[in-house]
């Protein structure tokens, strides 16, 4: 008799056990809508960009992020991105067959998805102020006058000036280049441009496009001014 109360003991005790962890771990697996949790099981580093295969619950997910350290086995958070169907990385010569841009990854007790855009928002800022003088020709704008009157020329086509000091191109179907003319308003010296054009770090170019306000295209491409679809001008 004794032994038959102490097996039926046994039995509800584990079975209060079994269900107090699958109780735990379905608590622990409630995420906000659009966060992904999953554990980094391949890690590729490029020059701007660090690729993740992310394992998850549901199966596993290609994720590139703004480059940043990260290891093998690491358990990261993340929020939804920019989805790219065939995308083609020039820089590892290879084609994702899907891919998602996000913003960054980050652990959920240290770091908040405001945090983590702060952060990125930094990181699109462009180069360093270079000494530089650049006279703007007839019917074009300076990079200051674009941005002291950014609300008034938001979606008009502008034409300015100026030297390039930073390149990145092929990233998200498109090339960003970042221009400086010497002149500034309120710390804001350096006009980003899209382009389907290829140029270099060192030229001087003078390019007509459309103006863009508060553009964030994912991955950390944050914008409050940028210059879209431009092209160069070869008769100013």
């Amino acid at each position: 008799m004794r032994t038959t109360i102490l097996i039926f003991s046994l039995t509800v005790f584990l079975a209060s056990c079994n269900t107090s962890s699958k109780k735990s771990e379905s608590t622990s697996d409630l995420l906000p809508l659009g966060t992904h949790k999953g554990t980094v099981s391949e890690v590729i580093q490029t020059p701007s960009y660090t690729y993740l295969l992310i394992k998850e619950s549901m199966g596993e997910n290609w994720i590139a992020i703004p480059k940043a350290e990260v290891k093998e086995g690491q358990q990261v958070f993340y929020d939804e991105g920019l989805e790219m169907k065939n995308f083609q990385s020039k820089t590892l010569q290879r084609e994702f067959e899907t891919i998602y841009f996000v913003k960054g990854i980050r652990n959920e007790a240290l770091e908040s998805v405001d945090e983590a855009i702060r952060k990125n928002i930094n990181k699109s800022s462009g180069a360093a102020k270079t000494d530089i003088e650049i006279e703007q020709p007839q019917g074009a704008q300076s990079i200051a006058y674009i941005f002291e009157n950014k609300s008034s020329l938001s979606d008009t086509k502008v034409t300015v000036k100026g030297k390039i000091v930073k390149v990145n191109n092929g990233i998200l179907n498109t090339n960003w280049v970042h221009i400086q003319d010497g002149s500034s308003f309120e710390n804001s010296f350096d006009l980003t441009v899209t382009t389907d054009e290829l140029y270099q770090v060192g030229d001087v170019v003078t390019f007509i496009g459309t103006i863009g306000l508060n553009r964030d295209f994912g991955a950390g491409y944050i914008y409050n001014v940028i210059m879209e679809d431009a092209t160069k001008v070869v008769s100013l």
